[in-house]
């Protein structure tokens, strides 16, 4: 998450639409895991998602809610 996290920060000025679509896939990953287990994982196997790991990572996977304060529509 964290490495996830700095490359959207990165993508943001560059390229701001997939900035925005990797954001919001890597919410829905997190958000999918979290409804499935209840728990934040350490990382994410990248062909179907599963959540691998530590299974406690309230600290770097949390950044998840950054990414939604982040990109969340300006009012």
């Amino acid at each position: 998450m964290p490495i996830n996290y700095l490359l959207v920060r990165s993508l943001e000025e560059r390229d701001p639409a997939f900035a925005d679509e990797l954001r919001e896939r890597l919410v829905e990953l997190v958000e999918t895991d979290w409804e499935r287990t209840g728990r934040f994982h350490e990382y994410f196997d990248a062909r179907n998602g599963e959540g691998l790991g530590a299974d406690a990572q309230t600290g770097w996977t949390a950044l998840v809610a950054n990414l939604i304060a982040e990109g969340w529509p300006a009012d």
